[in-house]
């Protein structure tokens, strides 16, 4: 299970950094229907998993890789109904959160 944590922490990370410096020096483009269709109906967990820890430089011994893949199709499963969730084109976030 700790790896499962350290492989998620490791991606978080790195999207953080990679999503602040694109929004730092790049306007927001919105995906194309093709790219976010694929993106959404064809996750392949194991493939995931391998090309993330090889990315990382994290070696994921063999006997915990089969409970890493499943837990990953847990939170892909978890975040699928996000994910299909309708937003406009329009929508602005809001400036401060409020519960």
């Amino acid at each position: 299970m700790t790896v499962y944590f350290y492989l998620r922490f490791a991606i978080l990370k790195a999207s953080i950094h990679t999503v602040n410096s694109e929004f730092c020096s790049a306007p927001m483009t919105t995906p194309s229907p093709e790219v976010t269709d694929q993106f959404n109906s064809s996750f392949d967990a194991a493939t995931y998993v391998r090309q993330s820890a090889q990315l990382l430089n994290l070696a994921i011994p063999p006997e915990q890789m089969a409970s890493v893949v499943e837990n990953f199709e847990r939170v892909h499963a978890i975040a699928q109904p996000v994910l299909d969730f309708p937003l406009p084109d329009n929508l602005e976030s809001a400036p401060r959160f409020e519960p």
